[in-house]
């Protein structure tokens, strides 16, 4: 909420498919809480969140996805940026007898720039990475990565796909181009490319 009525609020929270119950099993009570889907928006930090399936009882939690999502450039110094980055866990929950589970973890971005030095730089647009706890799969897609290596060489690939347990007839890499240009001597240049 805000305490000034003309400006935006500071925190907007709405929930639905709400429930609660309380009852006495003959040995104590049991509390039962779900969330169908709650989202929560806090527009002076740019960050939005949301959950479904939430369900909360005397043995523990369970969640079927928490998502966090902030709308802005997060950087660090010259060296790394991100923008619009994003992250969603699936299958998270907490039993007494069993301990944690986790189902996956998906980070999003719609770009990642990396320059470490002023003559090496990695940039990437359209990422999504993520990764199933339960199967070990794991996977990467990304737009298009632009990378510059010294002087000479500048690498670029469009279309970039990896999976570690693709489906039957699918690949475990694929690009849709990929390109190197090599310098030579002061304004020589060699290209090659590939799809």
């Amino acid at each position: 909420a805000s305490s000034d009525p003309g400006t935006a609020p500071d925190l907007t929270l709405t929930a639905t498919d709400l429930g609660f119950s309380l009852a006495n099993d003959g040995t104590g009570f049991d509390a039962d809480v779900t969330i169908g889907s709650a989202k929560v928006n806090i527009p002076k930090f740019d960050i939005d969140g949301s959950i479904t399936g939430l369900t909360i009882d005397n043995s523990g939690f369970s969640l079927t996805s928490a998502a966090v999502t902030y709308t802005g450039s997060i950087t660090l110094g010259t060296v790394f940026s991100v923008t619009n980055p994003s992250v969603t866990f699936t299958g998270f929950g907490y039993d007494v007898t069993n301990g944690p589970s986790f189902g996956g973890l998906e980070i999003k971005a719609d770009m990642i720039s990396l320059a470490p030095t002023s003559s090496v730089s990695v940039e990437a647009t359209g990422i999504d990475g993520a990764i199933n706890f339960v199967s070990g799969d794991f996977t990467f897609k990304a737009d298009t990565v632009n990378a510059k290596l010294g002087s000479y060489l500048t690498l670029s690939a469009t279309g970039i796909s990896f999976d570690t347990q693709p489906a039957a007839g699918q690949d475990i890499a694929s690009f849709q181009t990929v390109s190197a240009t090599f310098m030579v001597g002061k304004s020589g240049t060699i290209t090659g490319s590939g799809t």
